[in-house]
This record gives C-alpha cells, structure tokens and sequence, in this order.
C-alpha cells in the first residue's frame, strides 16, 4: 500500500477513487461499501434536484458520479505535485464518489442552511432565475436564459409584447409571476421552429437548440474546436469517434493522439524502459 511504497520513495504521489473515500482522510461506517455512479448520484442529491416536479428522482444521463470525481482527483493530484515541487514531500490523495456528488450540489447544501427546507426536482427552471427554462417549439425544443434586465427586455422585444417588460420590469416581479410567464413565452414559442425562435433571440438574448448527438456531430463549431476525433478501434475494420479535449492551451495543444490502450497491450515496452532507466542511472553512479 501507499505507507510501503512511500518508504522506498517519500516523494511518491499515490491516488485513489473510491465510493466513500478512505479511512486514512475521515473513516465511516460506509468505507468497504459497493459504489457505482448511481450510487453517488442517489446519495449526494442529485437525483433528488432532477426531473420535473410531479416525476420521480431521475438520474443525469451522463456518469457524473464516475467522471466529476475523476476530474476532481486529477485537480487533487495537480495540488499534491505544486507542494512536491515546494516541499520535495509527496502525499495520498483521496478523492470519494459521494463527496464529488455533495461537492457537485453544492447550491442545495446552503439553500437547505438557509431556510431548512431540501430543494427537491424543478424540471428544467432554475430556483431564483426566471425566464431560465426550456421551451417547446413547433418541431423541437428551445432553452432561453432571459434573467437580467436587460435580456427580459429584448426577449419581450422579440416577442413583440413591451407590456410584459412594462409590466414586470425586475427580477423579482418575474420571479412573483413566473407561471403566468412562462405560459406567455411558451405560447410564443410552441408557434415557431426551433431556428425560427433562436434567431429572432440571436445575440440579443441567450438561447439555444437542444440538440441530440447527430445535431452535434453536424455543427461546425464542434468541428473547428475539434471536439470530435476519430481513433482506431481494435478488433474493428473502421474507426470510431470520440469526445475531443475540451482543454485548449496556447503554448502545448492538446488532442486526441491515439486510442487508450487494451490491458498490458504497453507492458513489455514501460518494463523495457524502466529497466534501461535503471542502468543508466547505475552507470552514471559508477562514473562518478
């Protein structure tokens, strides 16, 4: 384990996920449990804050138990290398599938110590912002952030209805009638395409389609932004796409360079390497 290991190499970083974390940072009870990301969906609350009102707690369609906690570790893991890079100590790093979900609901845990009562499942409307929903258009659906001020006005512009901007003028009175406003947008939109209504909104107000995976592979922005890339898949005559890198850098660009590898398939060549690595570092001893 990591107390052994780090005897041999006390600059050693060594990291874990786990579903509950590991004892060494905060033993409990639930520590040895089985965990997937339907678990720590469940029990960090994110089921419970998603779906519509009069339906059940539903999962995200994405695993964010799995790849939030992932990402999390590999910021935990770039932390332990700044301090060994200060310090020359290395350390454990413990990443848990349920503190990710806490971590990633992190809005419903001051709103529950605020006024004691657990925020439950909105569909797609926001607490304390009102127009931030979607919408449902003639062949599709449509998402319009029309919070502020200023982006009510040109939402009630595009509507042609300056009596509602009139009208409900800030946030709050928004807020106070947001059923009946609701019905009122939605009545604009369910008469219109989907391109009709984003570009009467467009650049004035933020909206978009919602898109389904062939709508993304067709944009030419997920293109240009290569965010799209196709690698080889073993076993198969063709090549399949994946998900790009969505971390762009000036001065070492990133991007999918190969395929992750099958099991061991880089074994011969890491061991070869760190033994080649070793003799030279035992000749170069010898020579001094």
């Amino acid at each position: 384990g990591y107390e052994t290991l780090r005897e041999h190499n006390p600059g050693l970083i060594y990291s874990s996920i786990r579903g509950f974390g590991d004892p060494r940072t905060g033993e409990t009870e639930r520590q040895g449990q089985p965990s997937f990301d339907l678990v720590a969906q469940a029990l960090g609350g994110v089921m419970e804050i998603t779906g519509q009102p009069d339906g059940p707690p539903t999962k995200v369609g994405p695993g964010i138990g799995d790849l939030f906690t992932a990402v999390l570790n590999a910021v935990g893991i770039l932390g332990a290398v700044h301090h060994r890079d200060r310090t020359g100590e290395g350390q454990y790093v413990d990443t848990a599938m349920y503190d990710a979900m806490v971590s990633m609901c992190e809005r419903t845990v001051y709103q529950y110590s605020y006024s004691d009562e657990a925020p439950t499942r909105r569909g797609n409307a926001h607490p304390t912002l009102f127009p931030y929903n979607a919408f449902e258009t003639s062949d599709g659906h449509v998402v319009i952030a029309a919070f502020s001020d200023g982006h009510w006005r040109a939402l009630c512009a595009a509507m042609d209805r300056p009596d509602l901007a009139a009208e409900y003028p800030t946030g709050s009175d928004r807020l106070a009638e947001r059923e009946t406003l609701r019905e009122e947008i939605a009545e604009w939109t369910r008469t219109r395409t989907v391109e009709a209504v984003v570009d009467a909104l467009d650049g004035a107000v933020p909206a978009a389609p919602v898109q389904d995976t062939s709508d993304i592979f067709e944009d030419p922005h997920v293109r240009t932004r290569e965010m799209l890339a196709d690698v080889d898949q073993p076993g198969a005559d063709e090549s399949v796409t994946i998900a790009g890198s969505p971390i762009k850098l000036s001065e070492t660009p990133t991007g999918v360079e190969r395929r992750a590898p099958l099991l061991d398939e880089h074994r011969d060549e890491l061991l070869e390497s760190t033994a080649r690595t070793e003799d030279d570092g035992e000749q170069a001893h010898g020579d001094d």
